[in-house]
């Protein structure tokens, strides 16, 4: 495994797969998403917003390719006559199997409570106005963090990485409000401590899904909430879990001016006001107040 920075664009990173030189096991992979450390600290886990295909690469010869997982490895576990060759470097790909050769992205990570477990939002970045952008399938899946093993070489690891899934709605279908030039579906994920609900954003939508993932095989979406503000970015719990804290990253318009906002949600499942946008925090009242515009 060789990791190279692209001279064909700066905003690509080129990654080999196979030995030095061989054309044919080469990928691009479009800006970086997101980062996430394991719950022991020994290693980072990238994604990337979108995994370039034969349908969209930047030079010929590539083939269609799963979109992986990045692992790097951050601490140095030499010891005697044992050297940690991957140090600072790539430390393993995890392959996520896709069915087409459709462009394929992921944004956020989040850990289980044990940390056996890496739950991801498949949510490629894909332009509307792009016809070479063609956009994968949109899911929250569930990775086996166990595969992920302390090596003097890196390793691509393709067999039994993906234990489960979602299927989430696409942004591209739904974009209520401003119009947004990009099409982003899920946008943030938030996991109760227990396993049982996951809470996901949808950027486009401005909407957060409610997750049981336990139900059934797959799991399945039991509420979703809408009229959040201009394209919710990032969900968190409040510490005993009842209420989720939603960034709208565009919020609500005041005149030319966007104004960032965050929203309380009460997401206690026995309250009588579940599913309820309890308040929105911003600065546009302070601002006015004070004679600002």
């Amino acid at each position: 495994l060789y990791p190279f920075a692209s001279a064909r664009k700066r905003s690509s990173v080129l990654v080999w797969l196979g030995e030095e030189g061989a054309s044919d096991r080469r990928l691009y992979v479009k800006g970086a998403s997101e980062m996430v450390l394991s719950p022991d600290g020994r290693y980072a886990v990238v994604a990337n917003k979108r995994w370039l295909l034969p349908a969209s690469a930047p030079a010929p010869g590539l083939i269609p390719i799963p979109a992986f997982l990045i692992v790097l490895d951050l601490h140095d576990d030499s010891d005697g006559d044992y050297v940690d060759a991957n140090y600072n470097g790539i430390e393993t790909l995890l392959e996520v199997p896709q069915r087409s050769d459709l462009v394929v992205g992921f944004r956020d990570m989040v850990f289980s409570e044990d940390g056996s477990e890496l739950w991801v939002l498949q949510a490629p970045f894909v332009a509307p106005g792009d016809p070479g952008a063609r956009s994968g399938p949109e899911a929250l899946i569930r990775v086996d963090w166990s595969l992920v093993e302390e090596n003097d070489v890196a390793e691509v690891v393709r067999d039994n990485v993906v234990t489960g899934y979602v299927p989430l709605a696409p942004g591209i279908e739904r974009d209520p409000g401003y119009w947004t030039e990009v099409s982003v579906g899920p946008s943030s994920l938030a996991l109760s401590s227990d396993g049982r609900r996951g809470y996901i954003t949808n950027f486009n939508d401005n909407s957060l899904y409610i997750v049981d993932l336990q139900a059934g095989a797959r799991g399945a979406v039991i509420d979703i909430i809408s009229g959040l503000d201009e394209n919710p970015w990032e969900v968190q719990l409040s510490p005993d879990e009842g209420l989720a804290y939603v960034i709208n990253s565009y919020g609500v318009g005041r005149g030319p001016v966007q104004h960032s906002t965050l929203q309380v949600i009460d997401v206690d499942e026995d309250s009588p006001t579940y599913g309820r946008i309890l308040t929105r925090l911003s600065n546009v009242e302070s601002r006015s107040d004070h004679g600002c515009n």
